[in-house]
């Protein structure tokens, strides 16, 4: 029995985030050779670019295409409708072997997996070393499929559409008997008939022994995740919906992904070989048929494992050919996923996507039916970000805040182990006589929300050092810089403590070189109840942090008094607030610097 994944993910306004969203990406120019279908690499500093026509032209790093293809099979190739040289993957072994496969679709118009291999010239193919490892039939010119990629396993996996005509009218896809619809698995090192002994379907006469999934439409473009050896597949959709399958690494196989049964996560014809829904295994993500935060055509793609740009870590990220829009798709943390849609129009990406690739060191590119290729890259937007606020000083660890606040402070700010893990390692040489404390601040997307699951993700974080006078600032006084700030997002901003209390900024924030929020006066207001402001004459529930009954400790009771006895207020001065033994003005100094909200902690917004 499979397990079904997830429900409808439609619009990313819909999702309860509660990971960090990605950072914002730009496609940078790389090279371009007309009807581009795929790009990938071989071990080395390569990019072979694969032509519908039947071309392998060969990239250096910096775009410079080789004049001579790497292998040339136009003469070999049907190139009507989808057609074409579909799929090119490099044999794991490629350094030793020389092996490279192909997926195309013959004079004929029929699937074709065969094998090359290199010639003594590194940059030229062996034309005639062609040896076929599997052909079958294609009913109609379109729902080719035609990806195919080396798993972590060692063996082929061969991407199948379900052989073209609107809504499968031949139910192929759940045809047991037809390598149509579906995902094949071959083992490309031992001989015909090609199929490994632990596929699923092995020894079982119903279904053929070459099948590894069922029940897709036409998967363009499969991919493993190079860190965790998951398996990635985009498949077009019919009339509405487009989705995105996902097969972890530990999988034996045998998912049966839906289709004609159902188009994502909805009913579209029961009427064939259709099991029990609780037997089929359903979208990670799926996006409407719209141009806003959809499409009409999903073209997949690949989970980031380069380096350059760590923001973008374990984010998979997709295409539609058809609006320009770029998915980003990664886990929440939870065991689930969050989607971000990166929308065509904001940030003028190109239309007709037709495939992702990776180069050696892990970074994407992605290539266009025009033939541009671009890769992706991302934007160092900084901002100057000057925020101010009250807020209080260190806790003790049973929640209580201390008086005493200089030698409670840290030389190396506090946030690395949970509830934050924060992966900064600002330091101190020596503590500031105007420090309040250590605190983090976050940019942050969405909407927030009081109740419930937390609606606002994390973009980028910093830790910073809150001054006597509200502002907070880096290490080094200035003020922080947040290098992915998107213009084209509004941000609020988040203001945390290591004592679990946090202020929300009320109001949002546009991208910009400089962005400024003050907590502390009109009209920039914190978000929700207790809201954290300079109180004077407003009376906010704020705690004032003197020893006032003198326990030792700043605690709720200290408030609890001050609160019943409204006179303590002209009195402060004769508290002994910091317990020096000495009522002063160091007594005054510190009932203001101590200002902290009342209610529950880390409200999750």
């Amino acid at each position: 029995m499979k397990k079904i994944l997830l429900l409808l993910i439609t619009f990313i306004a819909t999702l309860n985030l509660t990971a960090q969203n990605p950072p914002p990406i730009t496609l940078e120019y790389f090279c371009n050779y007309s009807l581009a279908l795929g790009i990938e690499n071989a071990g080395d500093s390569r990019l072979f670019i694969v032509a519908k026509t039947g071309e392998i032209l060969i990239a250096d790093t910096n775009g410079n295409l080789n004049s001579t293809p790497f292998l040339d099979m136009g003469s070999q190739i049907s190139t009507t409708s989808e057609r074409g040289l579909l799929g090119l993957a490099f044999h794991p072994d490629y350094a030793s072997n020389g092996y490279f496969y192909v997926n195309y679709t013959n004079t004929s118009g029929n699937t074709v997996v065969s094998r090359y291999s290199v010639s003594s010239n590194p940059d030229i193919a062996d034309a005639t070393s062609e040896q076929i490892l599997l052909t079958f039939n294609q009913p109609v010119s379109n729902h080719n499929g035609g990806d195919i990629a080396f798993g972590p396993d060692g063996y082929l996996y061969v991407a199948s559409g379900d052989g073209g005509g609107s809504g499968d009218p031949g139910d192929r896809a759940q045809d047991p008997q037809l390598l149509l619809g579906k995902i094949l698995r071959l083992d490309v090192d031992n001989g015909a008939p090609y199929i490994p002994t632990s596929n699923p379907f092995v020894g079982d006469a119903s279904t053929l022994d070459e099948i590894w999934a069922t029940g897709l439409r036409n998967p363009w473009r499969i991919s493993f995740d190079q860190l965790t050896g998951d398996l990635w597949i985009a498949d077009v959709g019919q009339n509405a919906i487009e989705e995105l399958n996902f097969q972890p690494a530990n999988s034996s196989g045998g998912e049966n992904y839906g289709w004609r049964c159902y188009e994502g996560n909805s009913l579209f014809n029961t009427s064939g070989n259709c099991p029990s829904m609780n037997d089929l295994t359903f979208p990670v993500f799926e996006y409407a048929h719209n141009t806003t935060t959809g499409g009409q055509s999903i073209t997949g793609g690949f989970v980031y494992r380069g380096s350059a740009y760590p923001d973008l870590q374990g984010y998979y990220l997709c295409a539609d050919y058809s609006s320009g829009n770029i998915f980003a798709i990664g886990p929440d943390g939870n065991g689930g996923w969050i989607s971000h849609v990166y929308d065509d129009q904001a940030y003028n990406y190109p239309n007709h996507a037709t495939s992702f690739g990776q180069d050696v060191n892990g970074e994407l590119y992605m290539a266009t039916i025009e033939g541009d290729v671009y890769k992706v890259t991302v934007p160092s937007q900084s901002a100057s970000v000057d925020i101010k606020v009250l807020l209080e000083g260190p806790y003790l660890s049973g929640g209580q805040m201390q008086a005493t606040l200089g030698n409670l402070i840290p030389t190396a700010q506090p946030y690395n182990a949970a509830p934050y893990n924060y992966q900064g390692t600002e330091t101190l040489s020596s503590i500031p006589t105007d420090m309040v404390d250590w605190v983090l601040v976050e940019a942050r997307v969405g909407t927030p929300n009081l109740s419930g699951s937390r609606a606002t993700a994390t973009t980028e974080t910093h830790a910073g050092i809150l001054l006597a006078d509200g502002s907070i600032v880096d290490v080094n006084g200035n003020s922080l810089t947040f290098n992915f700030i998107d213009t084209n997002d509004d941000y609020h901003f988040c203001v945390r403590h290591r004592n679990h209390l946090d202020v929300l900024s009320a109001n949002e924030v546009q991208g910009a070189a400089t962005m400024t929020y003050d907590f502390r006066f009109y009209p920039f207001q914190a978000f929700g109840t207790n809201q954290l402001k300079w109180d004077d004459a407003i009376n906010y529930a704020l705690m004032h942090g003197g020893d006032f009954n003198q326990t030792g400790d700043i605690q709720i009771t200290d408030y609890d008094l001050w609160r019943a006895t409204p006179a303590i207020i002209d009195t402060y001065m004769t508290i002994d607030g910091n317990l020096d033994g000495v009522v002063q003005v160091t007594d005054s100094d510190l009932w203001f610097l101590n200002k902290a909200k009342l209610g529950v902690v880390e409200i999750q917004y």
